[in-house]
């Protein structure tokens, strides 16, 4: 650089420069911030979604060559909760399979569930996870004694 040019870097008039072409200078700044904040949000709302599992199962209990007829599909979901702080995570609840499991057979009044596919993913933002958990099955009914009894607390006489 010579001379003169480093002369006009130490004097203010590089800063009229630039100032006297108009709000060239802000509206810059205010592209860039919005840009940042766009690209943040995204970050937020789309960088931190993540997906899990899936699997099946034959029956939620032994079936074995017993006879049945099949009422139809069924199919349920719920989501839990859990605060979330990076390596460790504090669920609100239990994973609620078994009352989704429940639901699915008091849909149909079945006996069992055959032929079961599951699914669950997860939503985190920020601190807080959200699961979701998904079933799909066929609902059955024992066509003989084979019958279950009813689920739930005995009767005390």
């Amino acid at each position: 650089m010579d001379a003169q040019s480093l002369d006009f870097l130490e004097s203010e008039d590089w800063k009229t420069v630039f100032l006297q072409k108009g709000n060239w200078s802000k509206e810059h700044s205010m592209n860039k911030i919005c840009l940042c904040l766009l690209a943040l949000s995204g970050m937020v709302g789309f960088g931190n979604c993540a997906s899990a599992s899936a699997g099946l199962a034959t029956s939620n209990i032994p079936v074995g060559d017993k006879k049945y007829t099949i009422l139809g599909p069924v199919e349920k979901s719920t989501r839990f909760y859990a605060i979330d702080f990076g390596l460790v995570a504090f669920p609100t609840e239990r994973p609620p399979l078994s009352r989704l499991v429940d639901e699915a057979m008091a849909e149909k009044s079945a006996d069992a569930l055959v032929n079961i596919r599951y699914w669950n993913d997860r939503i985190i933002f920020l601190f807080i996870t959200i699961h979701r958990i998904g079933l799909q099955a066929e609902a059955i009914k024992f066509e003989d004694a084979y019958s279950l009894p009813p689920v739930g607390p005995a009767k005390k006489k």
